[in-house]
């Protein structure tokens, strides 16, 4: 990734999901268990979030969503196709940017990563819209924002999913 071409870019550590099939509202309300055979592929993946130098102690979380422009795109790791009885409550993870190592769960995000899915689904469906087969959709960071710099070197690591590596010149 070329960090010159961005004012400022923070790293997010995701799970990715692929959706199988369009989400329509006579299927839901969705759960956690309904939405499974919606989704396809899991990824290990990273969101590239242009915050154009937040200070992130003092975020407006309205400004945030009135922005609508933070999202600067994905890199997208390995895809899982058998994820299907993986615990996302408390899947392991873990991020190394340049050599240093931090743990945690998939739960980080939402309590569960399919949480995202679910609200997404619902509230889209409440709104008269859906989630469409093909969409790959991300979950929320397992860590905290990782502001790039030049010479980063950073990997994120699903457990039983697989893995996503990025360098930042």
């Amino acid at each position: 990734m070329q960090l010159d071409d961005f004012l400022s870019v923070g790293i997010e550590f995701e799970l990715a999901v692929r959706i199988a099939q369009d989400m329509t509202s006579i299927q839901g309300p969705w759960n956690r268990e309904n939405i499974l055979p919606f989704i396809d592929q899991v990824y290990p993946a990273f969101e590239l979030v242009l915050d154009r130098n937040a200070d992130y102690q003092n975020l407006d979380i309205l400004s945030v969503v009135a922005d609508n422009a933070w999202s600067g795109g994905a890199v997208l790791g390995s895809e899982c196709s058998e994820w299907q009885h993986h615990d996302f409550d408390r899947l392991p993870v873990e991020k190394i940017i340049n050599g240093k190592k931090e743990t945690s769960v998939t739960g980080q995000a939402m309590g569960n990563p399919m949480n995202s899915v679910v609200w997404l689904a619902n509230f889209l469906n409440q709104s008269g819209s859906l989630i469409r087969a093909g969409q790959i959709l991300m979950t929320g960071s397992t860590f905290a924002t990782h502001s790039a710099k030049k010479g980063d070197v950073i990997e994120y690591h699903i457990d039983q999913v697989g893995m996503v590596k990025i360098d930042i010149v």
